[in-house]
């Protein structure tokens, strides 16, 4: 077993982070200690294809929701089904868009490391 002490903020973080990744603390903190962070061409290509997948289907979704309430025509966005409908589409596109950032900063950030990494050389093993 491990412990590590982190201040009030920093584990305001780790929790909000682990309650966003959908584990527990002790899962996501294990995760990324040991996590390499570093990402071939080729998985980060699938990535943001895959992000670019989400946001055209849900700009399809939002196309054809348009279309309904054409369909229905004045005071659609009134009724509480089709208003909710159409908030539902709007958070999923802001919620994409922001993990789209989130993912983009991340890469960012890994090679960053990676060149840091690469500057300082092999590391040593600890000895005891």
């Amino acid at each position: 077993m491990v412990q590590v002490r982190v201040s009030d903020a920093e584990l305001a973080v780790i929790e909000a982070r682990a309650a966003g990744a959908g584990v527990s603390i002790a899962r996501y903190v294990h995760s990324a200690v040991l996590a390499d962070g570093r990402l071939t061409v080729a998985d980060r290509l699938y990535r943001m294809k895959e992000i670019w997948n989400l946001q055209r289907q849900l700009f399809d979704v939002r196309e054809r929701l348009g279309t309904v309430v054409d369909r229905i025509g004045p005071g659609a966005t009134d009724l509480p089904e089709v208003h909710a409908a159409v908030e539902a589409v709007r958070r999923m596109e802001s919620a994409i868009t922001e993990s789209a950032a989130g993912y983009t900063l991340a890469l960012e950030e890994a090679d960053a490391r990676s060149r840091r990494e690469a500057r300082r050389g092999p590391r040593q093993p600890a000895v005891s």
